[in-house]
């Protein structure tokens, strides 16, 4: 096992034929034609954590930063847990669209 301190390192070690490695989602190929990316399903998430020595005796930028981040991290929860609620919902409407549509094609079949 080799442990490295950045994806270009890893990437690098991938494409020349020396290992796998887990990384991060990337929009751009990098190595194109020599490493190929696989998502990994279902997606894997990390924790993350704000480090900070004394809230109470932090510069004001830093409190605002931190109260931004959880506000914003919060939000996006929210929105996830959301956005699976209608495809969720989506599901089932289909679902049952689907169960209403094959009963009227079996009527229609059987009145012929």
């Amino acid at each position: 096992m080799c442990y490295v301190n950045n994806e270009d390192n890893a990437t690098f070690l991938v494409a020349r034929g020396l290992g796998v490695s887990i990384l991060p989602h990337s929009p751009e190929p990098t190595y194109p034609g020599q490493v190929v990316r696989a998502p990994i399903e279902p997606p894997v998430y990390h924790e993350l954590a704000l480090a900070v020595r004394d809230l109470q005796e932090a510069p004001p930028a830093v409190r605002r930063f931190v109260r931004f981040a959880r506000e914003w991290f919060s939000a996006r929860e929210e929105r996830k847990r959301g956005l699976n609620f209608f495809r969720v919902i989506c599901e089932k409407i289909t679902a049952v669209l689907v169960q209403k549509i094959q009963i009227v094609f079996s009527v229609l079949q059987f009145s012929r």
